[in-house]
């Protein structure tokens, strides 16, 4: 299913102006259609935002880029077609023509050239889209050794790849070796660009969700207020990019206890993308998703459970059942009806969501953990299948300590709950023993 925002300025598109030729591109007036392709390529890869300014008064006419591009006779034709897909959020078609576009120029432009370094960091793009996160880390883990070896390690297409390759890490779990690629990033951007430019910036929004995913809230809280102020100032507060990190920085707030300028951050990133955006844009999903969870903690189970059904079926038609947007919505709408103590219809979903992260991501990922976590703490409540429980928690804190290390959020979390489960089973020199390993 397709979102209704236009390709050049990513607003919603009221007329649903649709392209004759390619069938695919969609705008809200003839100025955004005949310019989309040029914008799309500097914003997207380069980030340079005065091209977009420059650009716009040497638009040639959009039928001379669009003409007969379903048939993909041509690598420019494939690249347009390509990238509407993208930009739609049809990432599974898009990653197909970036497949081929990538083949194409291999063969006839060779492995070093920009354009075949571009449609391979696109196809990693497609398959992050699509939480295919280790596919991405390998092709972005080719894209970045030929740019350094045409570009050099400081050139602004080798660090906004390294930037990326950073957030694949972060999909994989790999919060600490995101942090150290991104802090690198971070100091070659401000030497090269500037603090202000949206590279840098971008980059140190990036690194403020890995400290969020390390735990480290208070470092992280500072990164993304420093970023937000140069967002709303560089890009306008309505703009897609400021509003995604804007829903970041409500979740910071949620992970220090700051539920109520939690909830009012996502009501106004909410309110704002369903203009810009759309009611079943994926992004306005994701913002549902989020605004459930801060209701939940705040109390408001009824209005959450509620919401979180609504958006759990929107996004089973939008995204399909088995997107880890999806799954997250289920976790969350799971967590709702554990809530309201409807704990066997939890435990169903739970389990869904854990075999679904399992079979995504594998057992070692932050996110299959806390699905693991989540159906043995549902067991412990409904007193059901206790020695279960206890395997199932003992699993997850082996790996949490690999992963995330022994003093992360939700290692702890996890121990609490494995010794409070011992003192209950009687067996309390164990539970005094794993507590002093954690918490001396």
């Amino acid at each position: 299913m397709s979102s209704r925002i236009c390709l050049c300025c990513l607003k919603e598109v009221e007329q649903n102006l649709i392209c004759s030729q390619c069938r695919v591109a969609r705008y809200c007036s003839k100025r955004c259609q005949v310019g989309y392709y040029y914008y799309y390529y500097y914003y997207y890869l380069s980030h340079h935002r005065y091209y977009y300014y420059y650009l716009k008064e040497h638009w040639p006419v959009h039928k001379n880029l669009c003409n007969d591009s379903n048939k993909e006779d041509t690598s420019v034709k494939l690249s347009i077609k390509a990238a509407n897909h993208f930009q739609q959020g049809n990432y599974s078609k898009a990653e197909k023509l970036f497949r081929k576009l990538v083949d194409k120029s291999r063969q006839s432009l060779g492995e070093h050239n920009r354009d075949t370094m571009n449609a391979l960091s696109m196809l990693a793009s497609c398959h992050l889209n699509q939480g295919q996160c280790a596919k991405a880390v390998d092709l972005y883990n080719q894209c970045l050794d030929a740019q350094k070896v045409v570009f050099g390690e400081s050139h602004s297409d080798t660090l906004l790849t390294i930037s990326t390759l950073a957030s694949a890490y972060q999909g994989l779990g790999q919060y600490d070796k995101s942090a150290v690629l991104l802090k690198q990033c971070l100091d070659a951007q401000k030497k090269m660009l500037g603090d202000r430019n949206l590279a840098t910036l971008q980059t140190m929004s990036n690194l403020a969700n890995a400290y969020d995913n390390q735990g480290k809230f208070v470092e992280a809280e500072i990164l993304y207020k420093q970023c937000l102020v140069s967002f709303k100032k560089e890009l306008g507060e309505s703009h897609p990019s400021t509003l995604v990190l804007t829903c970041n920085l409500a979740l910071n707030f949620e992970h220090q206890g700051k539920l109520d300028d939690a909830v009012a951050l996502h009501k106004q990133v909410l309110d704002k993308q369903k203009k810009v955006l759309g009611d079943s844009h994926p992004g306005t999903l994701n913002t549902i998703s989020r605004l459930c969870l801060a209701l939940q903690n705040q109390g408001k189970l009824d209005d959450a459970a509620l919401l979180s059904k609504q958006c759990l079926d929107k996004k089973i038609l939008v995204l399909g059942e088995n997107h880890p947007d999806t799954i997250s919505t289920m976790s969350t709408y799971a967590c709702g009806l554990e809530l309201q103590n409807r704990n066997s219809e939890a435990e169903i979903l739970f389990k869904k969501c854990l075999d679904k992260y399992s079979s995504l991501y594998g057992d070692r990922h932050p996110d299959t953990l806390l699905s693991m976590f989540n159906l043995a703490t549902n067991y412990d409540k409904q007193g059901i299948k206790i020695d279960e429980t206890v395997v199932l928690l003992k699993k997850c804190l082996d790996m949490q300590k690999l992963v995330l290390g022994e003093s992360h959020t939700h290692t702890l979390q996890t121990v609490k709950c494995l010794s409070n489960i011992h003192r209950k089973q009687g067996r309390f020199d164990e539970a005094i023993l794993l507590f002093k390993q954690f918490f001396n």
